[in-house]
């Protein structure tokens, strides 16, 4: 059997479907279907957006609009894959019934799917599809309010380096284009810390992005990202609105300003600052209460008025809006959110953007904000508080001893390890308790760890510990014990320490140290459950410099 490209033939164990899926009987999930709808009806689909669920799983959202004034029942499905010509995979098919002159809203979410990855995606109605849409899988950046996504790496549309179309990956196509060749920007690679840019040519290249409606920053917050560097002396623009004054970010003249709305002027810098040929995170937030110009990580001017824009316009890249003003540089990534983000969230995106193109950011991605050391009773607490955290892993603590004579520190050893909070906006306290420290002055430092395995150190905090003021060998615990029990000790002075384990009979059977250690309090922990020593009576002997102790202890297996 062959009608219009679909094979089924003895043993019936082959099925064929041509790529657009178009035929009155067709092929989903394996089963053969007969079209509820058939090619031509007044059935329409659409998709509108995916957003990610997961770092593996998606949410496809669509439409099935209905032009016939009767009612139509049909069968729905979104097909998907990483190749815009080859969308292999589908969701399970479902039913449902679109009003007359109405439509059907419909959703799916599509698992096991692979992290940092392009997929494409299309919604079939009966035998109909859609057109494509396409969304990057990543959970790099918060996605919630996410309305625009470029970059350079990823849906750039190119003619010999020439781009036609830069393509939004946030999952709702906001794609910036230039259909007039002479006025396409050049697609650059390895440029910016090994990856790829848009570059300018300040003369005639520019990108037009949907409107300000489209992309939900019309009368709404927003906040903008864009990634860029430049060496021209000129006032150029990153961005503008579709009149003078509105949505604008430019370059030079005062070092940067954002105008969002007409006379409202938000300033960071001085003529030059932000074009010396370095990348840089450019980025600025409006609202009904005002909103603040950033580079790297600092906030520049900042307003408390209402600075939202009501203009529907079409956004540009590049240029003003009246065609002035071309920006003459690289621009390697574009986010937009229509909403501001919150301290934590916009930390995330500016700690991405700086890690992806080597750029030095104020962004810290955990701010601590205090972090002190207290001796009490022979221990050292150590007690630290975070403003905001991002990807905080956690902190291995460490300490070093300073030596009087020389006044340096020797080399550092981790002592502990405290959890982080991942990521948080507020205030976070920790603490940590040191409770065999080391005599004389003792540096502690913390070692703050991303889950991307980076890691920076606090600030080194210092304190005294008075030496024990004498030799001290104390009675294990517990006792009797199996399998194992704790020893501790005190020295007075720093010397060769033994601690070993005898028989009744004077024979050594075990090791627990023996090393040189500085003076202090410790405790040595020792562990019978892979020795054949039997139950009974044993000693064990501390050997200081010149002083011996030796006390006994019961073994029970």
């Amino acid at each position: 059997w062959d009608p219009t490209g679909m094979n089924y033939g003895p043993p019936w164990g082959n099925i064929y479907t041509g790529p657009a899926f178009g035929n009155a009987a067709y092929c989903n999930n394996g089963l053969l279907k007969i079209a509820t709808a058939t090619p031509g009806s007044a059935l329409t689909p659409s998709v509108s957006s995916a957003s990610i669920a997961s770092s593996t799983s998606l949410t496809l959202n669509g439409a099935i609009t209905n032009s016939s004034f009767s009612s139509a029942d049909v069968d729905y499905h979104f097909i998907y894959g990483t190749d815009p010509a080859n969308l292999n995979q589908s969701t399970t098919a479902q039913s449902g019934t679109v009003p007359g002159s109405g439509s059907l809203n419909v959703s799916a979410t599509v698992t096991g799917l692979t992290a940092e990855t392009m997929y494409y995606f299309k919604l079939v109605a009966a035998t109909t599809q859609s057109s494509a849409k396409k969304i990057f899988l990543s959970t790099a950046i918060p996605t919630t309010n996410l309305k625009l996504h470029l970059r350079s790496d990823l849906a750039v549309t190119s003619s010999s380096s020439a781009v036609s179309s830069w393509g939004d990956v946030s999952g709702l196509n906001n794609d910036a284009s230039q259909s007039t060749s002479a006025n396409q920007p050049t697609l650059v690679s390895n440029s910016m810390n090994g990856n790829p840019v848009i570059r300018f040519n300040g003369t005639n290249s520019k990108l037009t992005l949907p409107t300000s409606a489209t992309l939900g920053i019309q009368s709404n917050p927003y906040e903008m990202f864009v990634v860029g560097k430049s060496s021209s002396s000129s006032i150029q623009f990153l961005v503008s609105g579709n009149a003078t004054e509105q949505f604008e970010y430019h370059l030079s003249g005062v070092g940067v300003r954002f105008i969002p709305i007409t006379s409202a002027y938000l300033d960071l810098g001085s003529s030059g600052a932000f074009t010396d040929g370095n990348a840089h995170v450019f980025s600025a937030r409006a609202s009904s209460s005002g909103g603040a110009i950033r580079v790297d990580g600092i906030d520049g001017g900042t307003s408390s008025a209402n600075i939202l824009s009501s203009n529907s316009g079409a956004l540009q890249i590049g240029v003003r809006s009246d065609g002035t003003y071309l920006f003459n540089g690289d621009i390697a990534e574009v986010i937009l959110y229509n909403t501001n983000l919150s301290t934590s969230d916009r930390s995330t995106v500016e700690h991405y953007l700086a890690t992806r193109y080597g750029i030095a950011s104020g962004a810290m991605p955990v701010e601590l904000t205090s972090f002190t050391a207290s001796a009490a009773d022979g221990k050292v607490l150590l007690n630290w508080q975070t403003a905001t955290e991002v990807n905080n892993y956690g902190f291995d603590v460490e300490c070093a001893i300073v030596e009087t004579l020389h006044a340096t520190s020797l080399r550092w050893q981790k002592i502990g390890f405290v959890q982080g909070h991942g990521n948080s906006n507020s205030p976070k306290s920790y603490t940590f308790e040191d409770v065999n420290p080391f005599s004389g002055k003792v540096e502690y430092r913390l070692k703050q760890m991303d889950f991307d395995g980076k890691y920076e150190y606090s600030n080194v905090v210092e304190v005294k510990i008075d030496a024990p003021a004498q030799f001290i060998l104390a009675q294990n615990y517990p006792n009797p014990f199996n399998p194992s029990t704790t020893i501790n000790y005190q020295l007075s002075t720093s010397s060769h320490v033994t601690l070993k384990v005898y028989d009744v009979l004077g024979n050594e059977v075990a090791t627990i140290v023996d090393e040189y250690k500085q003076a202090g309090t410790y405790n040595s922990s020792f562990n019978t459950l892979h020795s054949s020593l039997a139950s009974g009576a044993y000693l064990y002997q501390l050997k200081a410099g010149g002083f011996v102790h030796t006390k006994k202890f019961l073994l029970m297996k």
